[in-house]
């Protein structure tokens, strides 16, 4: 039963409103149909149907007398294409969601503003001088690159997340593994923009990574380590443990 409680992310005991309400919300998220039905999620999907189910039958809900036990009625389920695929989250979290990636996109904004009028007023003050210098003047191009890592995830299981579940390969996700993926994200990082500037970005938004650990390892890599870049992370409350930076 204890395994039951786990797959629903609860702890032994919990409440049928809890059960409740943690089944609506994974439901959506490991159902089939809203990720490609992926042998993964059918088997996952599959594990949540009969937790619940199992949770269900054993809530027993006395009167005060003790006189009757009443059952909750476990949600019957014929085929996985029966829970409907835009299942809505509970409102909570879509507006915390909402104003979570509104941080993030404002964070970023303001960043490249800022960048932006440093250069603007480095232009204004050199065209102070006389006509005849300024004219020969070369300004130099930057790049600012959005970069989904899909999924960067390290090697070490994180207990308060989702990260089991979430890194690719799960079965082989090894330190080689991740090392590799490393490298490949770093030269591809490195080249974006490069045919124009001659080098890499300038700022680079990232989404999709576990830790402040795996982008450490990130910028340490032969393509980028003389990049010299500075970290800003926001520390997602996102279940699966991803982050955006």
């Amino acid at each position: 039963m204890k395994q039951h409680y786990t797959t629903l992310g609860l702890q032994e005991g919990a409440s049928q409103e809890e059960i409740e309400g943690a089944y609506k919300r994974l439901s959506k998220e490991l159902n089939p149909a809203n990720n490609n039905n992926q042998e993964f999620f059918k088997e996952e999907y599959k594990k949540l149907q009969q937790a619940y189910k199992a949770l269900s039958a054993s809530s027993i809900l006395a009167t005060k007398g003790g006189a009757k036990n009443v059952y909750s009625k476990p949600k019957e389920e014929n085929s996985l294409k029966d829970e409907p695929a835009n299942t809505k989250p509970q409102k909570s979290q879509t507006n915390k969601t909402k104003v979570i990636v509104g941080v993030i996109i404002g964070v970023f904004i303001i960043g490249i503003l800022g960048y932006l009028i440093g250069v603007n007023s480095n232009f204004q003050g050199q065209n102070t001088e006389t006509p005849s210098v300024a004219q020969k003047k070369k300004y130099k191009v930057h790049t600012i690159a959005f970069y989904n890592v899909e999924n960067l995830f390290d090697t070490k299981n994180n207990p308060t997340g989702y990260d089991t579940n979430s890194v690719p390969n799960k079965n082989n996700w090894t330190k080689a593994t991740y090392n590799a993926k490393l490298k490949n994200i770093a030269k591809v990082i490195s080249e974006i923009g490069a045919d124009v500037t001659g080098t890499a970005p300038a700022i680079i938004g990232l989404c999709e990574t576990e830790n402040r650990k795996v982008l450490k390892d990130l910028v340490n890599q032969e393509s980028l380590i003389g990049k010299e870049y500075g970290i800003v992370q926001f520390d997602s409350p996102d279940r699966r443990g991803i982050d955006a930076v």
